[in-house]
């Protein structure tokens, strides 16, 4: 199978790929049943090899079934892990599929509860082991969220009645209304109160609704300056109706490096068409040099939407897909204890 994959030639992946090669994939089929829950016996991806090295495929996809979305990267994720994989004015939202030509395993898989991509390992002798899982030890610690006094957001276990309601008088059950109420401080809340948003409560928000970051913060101003807008951009983001929380952010600006900043996540609560154009405008205003923007949905990235001249004013820059506690990166963003990256 491997002689017939080449540049320029189509492929079309099933879940029964793995065994057409008569290598020993049975951890790869264990690894499936554990964790996979293929939606019918059509599951496949179908794509154009773009790109071969060191016993390594990627193909672009063109057509897929929605469950195969866990083993696909989007373009940012394919250049930072093969360095010679470029693609001119590439597609955020294109999909791309990479593959192992000695095993035809897929070479990454995408954990949606922890929040960030397994790489394929592999045994002395070349057959499919695990998917590592780097961050397990630092992913989303549901624990950890809950300092003294905070309740959990949702809980998803079976209680008997009189725990229930010890969790119900600590306001931990809450409605999907109650998530567009905001507290004297500008922050979202997920009851009466008053418990500031959490990263799970942010992880579904980036999911569900139309997502932005944004800050008025700028180098070179005095931190008055700086704190002053900030206070006039909360203020206006409140009056268009978005919801909004506090953030602590670490971006680069054009040319410097990564520097702190003080921000907000903005959340198109109401679905609001003009809710890009709004934040468009208000980071043109307070000289930003882009703006993070996600459309709601699990399957798109996020992109740095560029505002001034510098930057390229009007055009986008893939920043990747959500990911929960990654440690590592450089650019981040700070949410109560838990960390948000786009990559």
């Amino acid at each position: 199978m491997t002689e017939q994959i080449k540049i320029g030639s189509t492929l079309r992946w099933t879940l029964q790929s793995p065994k057409e090669t008569g290598v020993d994939n049975s951890g790869f089929y264990e690894f499936i049943e554990d964790n996979f829950t293929p939606e019918g016996t059509n599951s496949h991806i179908s794509g154009v090899v773009v790109y071969i090295s060191d016993g390594s495929a990627i193909i672009q996809v063109t057509d897929m079934t929605s469950d195969m979305f866990p083993f696909t990267l989007f373009y940012n994720e394919v250049k930072n892990r093969f360095y010679g994989f470029e693609v001119k004015e590439g597609d955020p939202y294109q999909k791309y599929f990479c593959l192992d030509l000695t095993t035809m395993v897929s070479l990454f898989y995408y954990y949606e509860g922890e929040g960030f991509l397994a790489s394929a390992e592999f045994d002395e002798d070349d057959n499919f082991d695990w998917y590592e899982q780097p961050d397990t030890n630092e992913g989303l610690d549901s624990q950890s969220e809950m300092g003294e006094g905070f309740a959990p957001d949702q809980i998803n276990i079976e209680l008997p009645a009189e725990d229930i309601e010890s969790y119900e008088n600590q306001e931990a059950f809450c409605s999907s209304d109650d998530i567009e109420m905001t507290d004297d401080n500008g922050d979202i809340c997920i009851s009466e109160g008053g418990h500031p948003c959490s990263i799970v409560r942010a992880n579904s928000w980036f999911n569900t609704r139309d997502c932005a970051i944004i800050t008025a913060w700028r180098g070179g101003k005095s931190r008055k300056t700086n704190d002053d807008n900030n206070r006039k951009l909360q203020k206006r983001l409140r009056e268009l109706g978005y919801g909004v929380t506090k953030i602590t952010g670490w971006f680069p600006e054009k040319d410097k490096e990564v520097a702190r900043e003080n921000s907000f996540l903005t959340v198109n609560l109401n679905d609001e068409e003009s809710f890009r154009s709004n934040i468009y405008e208000l980071s043109e205003l307070y000289e930003q040099d882009s703006f993070l923007y996600k459309k709601a949905g699990r399957d798109i990235p996020a992109v740095y939407v560029h505002t001034n001249d510098d930057t390229g004013k009007g055009t986008e820059e893939l920043a990747g897909r959500l990911r929960i506690g990654n440690m590592e990166a450089d650019v981040y963003s700070q949410i109560k204890a838990g960390r948000i990256t786009f990559e």
